[in-house]
């Protein structure tokens, strides 16, 4: 969308000495942290946001703060796939593999404890065998060590994982504010 539909109101915070500070929550931060002019019409206006993203492909790039299974991820992605850094910015891409590794490292764990009977791979066997990803089974994803311990507190939903809080505009010391991991 056009810069003035995102921020309509930075003409109005220019001619005020105060900041708007804004609190989101997204999988991944998108255009709003890939437009260098955006992020410049921000500093400007004294507008940030702070961000509970699922994703921090830009600090997890060059291992700050980055889970595990990312730098594997990232080469791939990099190396082999050549595909662009911007692309990773919104989280889908990393959350998605995340979801296929997930539904992946399930059933081949169900398949090898059955011997390989394929009759095993039932839906229900499959949801039970998820409930069953936690220490030497959790699933070494792209956005964290993921486990899946107690399905019917959790829904489904991982414990384990990263939360990182990202500043647009980037804050001078990046590393101050604090890290959160889903219980």
């Amino acid at each position: 969308p056009p810069r003035s539909t995102l921020f309509p109101y930075t003409t109005l915070f220019r001619s005020h000495d105060k900041r708007l500070l804004i609190a989101t929550g997204s999988t991944g931060l998108g255009a709003l942290d890939t437009d260098p002019e955006l992020v410049q019409d921000m500093r400007r206006a004294h507008i940030s946001v702070i961000d509970a993203s699922s994703t921090d492909y830009r600090s997890w790039a060059v291992g700050t703060n980055a889970p595990a299974g990312y730098k594997e991820f990232h080469d791939y992605y990099s190396n082999v796939l050549h595909l662009p850094e911007t692309a990773l910015a919104d989280g889908y891409v990393i959350m998605h593999h995340d979801a296929l590794l997930t539904a992946i490292w399930t059933a081949r764990r169900l398949y090898e404890e059955n011997n390989g009977d394929l009759r095993t791979l039932a839906p229900q066997n499959f949801r039970d065998r998820l409930g069953g990803l936690h220490g030497t089974s959790a699933v070494p994803a792209a956005s964290g060590q993921l486990t899946f311990d107690d399905l019917p507190q959790s829904q489904g939903r991982p414990h384990g994982k990263p939360v990182p809080l990202i500043e647009i505009p980037a804050p001078a010391d990046p590393g101050s504010l604090p890290r959160y991991i889903t219980p």
